[in-house]
């Protein structure tokens, strides 16, 4: 008896959080090339995509979706795979090249300690960057042209090695400096 009376307070809380989010929507096109066509009462929850077509509800893990369509065509949800490729020559700046879907979408340097500079128009997002050896060596945020949000550089092991945050592409704040063996080293 008592279960159940906990599972009914469960179900009306994630009914209450479902409708609050819910989204028209005309198309769901998922990776694997399958259209969805005709979509109704589109709600996200989290990383999930629930919908009907033709009365049948379908739940989509938002890593199948290519893209969703609006009924006015304009594209409400779209997978972008945004990466960033470290350029190093001796003697210049760093220089990073942003990608989305493997396609150039802008580069950047830096200017001097702490100040990151955009030429281009990366889409927002946060990107990654990998290795040589396809090792995550870091990951950032990117709004509204610019280095905007957390910056978190990682050991090759995956611990974190420094994390710190950005506003307008300088650097802001204290960054938390980490040891290989992830412990707090302190903050610069």
């Amino acid at each position: 008896m008592h279960f159940e009376n906990v599972k009914k307070t469960v179900l009306s809380v994630s009914c209450l959080f479902i409708v609050a989010s819910k989204t028209e929507a005309t198309d769901v096109h998922r990776l694997d090339g399958y259209i969805h066509r005709n979509v109704q009462e589109l709600i996200q929850v989290d990383d999930f995509f629930i919908f009907k077509v033709s009365g049948k509800s379908y739940t989509l893990d938002s890593r199948r979706i290519k893209k969703i369509i609006d009924d006015s065509g304009t594209i409400i949800f779209e997978k972008m795979d945004l990466t960033a490729k470290k350029i190093v020559i001796p003697g210049s700046p760093i220089r990073f090249i942003f990608t989305k879907n493997g396609e150039y979408a802008a580069d950047g340097t830096w200017k001097s300690k702490g100040i990151f500079q955009i030429s281009g128009y990366p889409p927002d997002g946060v990107y990654f960057q990998y290795a040589d050896s396809g090792k995550l060596e870091r990951k950032f945020t990117i709004k509204n042209n610019a280095l905007n949000g957390p910056c978190t550089v990682l050991y090759p092991s995956g611990y974190e090695s420094r994390i710190g945050d950005f506003v307008d592409n300088k650097e802001v704040g204290m960054s938390k400096l980490f040891y290989q063996t992830g412990e707090l080293k302190g903050e610069s």
